[in-house]
Parts: C-alpha cells; structure tokens; sequence
C-alpha cells in the first residue's frame, strides 16, 4: 500500500493523472463492524479526491452466513458519511450465499429511506412459507451478523483459501510500526487493550 503522504506529494499534487479517483478497502479485508476504519476518512479528506470504498470480506468466505439486510444498511449509511465518497465496490464471490446482504447493500446505496424489516420479510416469505417465518429466519440474520466481524475484530480468523483452521492474532496492529496496523486500523483496539 503506498503511503499516504507520498500519494499526495508524487501524484495528487504533480497532476500525474488527469481523473484521478482513489480507492481504498472499508475494513483492510474483512468487516469488522459496520463503521470503516479512520485510515478511509484520512485518506478522503486528505487527498480531496472522489473515493470508492471497497467492501471485501474475507472473512465471511467460508460460508458462515452474513446475510443482514439491516448490516448492510448501516454500513451504506456510515459510506455516507465518508467525505467524497462517491459509491462502492462489493467483491462477492461467485459461491456467496448471502443474497439479502448484496441485495440491500444496493437498495440502501441507491435509496435515501430508513431500514425496515418489510421488504426483506416479503423476499423470504416465498422461501420459507410464510411471513411469520420469514420474520423468525431474518431475525436470526440480522442477530449473527456481527458473530464474525466481532471476532475479527479480536483475532482474525481467515475463512477463505481452505485456511479456516488458523487464527491469526494481528500483533501489529497493537505495535504501531506501520500505518497499516495502527490506531487507523478500528477504534476497537486502543479501548480493549490499552487502557
């Protein structure tokens, strides 16, 4: 990853590209909450360019459902909050099965209304037979959505590439010694280990 500072002295100041966008990764990877890291807002603000965030979840790879419409509508709605940020990028495998999370990651972006249980009841009653437990099953979603990304936000388990079975503690995160794994990474870490 280059550095900011040497992004915005080498290319935004020299006028290296005449459209010129920046894009960075909502979590470094992986969601672990629905807010991004303080590093997009400093690279937004600093470079004062049009930003696309990029929503790559890595840990949800290994089939553990994610499939919260009422997830997707808090993380569209912290986006908005991103200085120039102009739209996202959803990297979904092929084999995702998390329809009601991509779908609403849409409907959300491209919609200025409040969350509401009714449209995704409506998708899930044909599959599940009725509203009664289409409402019981999106429950479930919404409440397991943040099982992985809190884990994640501890100690990344890396559910793709067939490597489920690691639990990588991410030691530079809590070191400091690069501006990738610091204090701009999740406000989670200062709270929980530093106080």
């Amino acid at each position: 990853m280059l550095p900011l500072d040497d992004f915005i002295e080498d290319i935004v100041s020299k006028n290296v590209y005449n459209n010129l966008w920046v894009s960075v990764m909502h979590n470094g990877g992986k969601i672990t909450d629905a807010k991004p890291y303080p590093m997009v807002f400093n690279w937004a603000e600093e470079s004062g360019l049009p930003m696309i965030i990029e929503i790559v979840h890595h840990n949800f790879e290994g089939r553990f459902p994610h499939n919260s419409p009422k997830l997707a509508y808090e993380m569209v709605r912290e986006y908005k909050k991103v200085p120039n940020c102009v739209g996202f990028l959803s990297w979904c495998l092929r084999y995702d099965s998390n329809p009601l999370f991509r779908a609403a990651l849409g409907y959300y972006a491209s919609n200025n209304v409040t969350y509401s249980d009714t449209p995704w009841v409506k998708a899930l009653e044909g599959r599940y037979g009725n509203k009664e437990a289409a409402q019981h099953f999106l429950n479930a979603y919404n409440a397991s959505a943040y099982i992985t990304p809190e884990l994640s936000a501890i100690a990344w388990c890396p559910m793709d590439r067939g490597i489920s079975h690691q639990l990588i503690l991410p030691y530079w995160w809590w070191s400091e010694q690069d501006a990738r794994w610091s204090y701009l990474v999740s406000p989670v870490w200062v709270p929980c280990f530093f106080q």
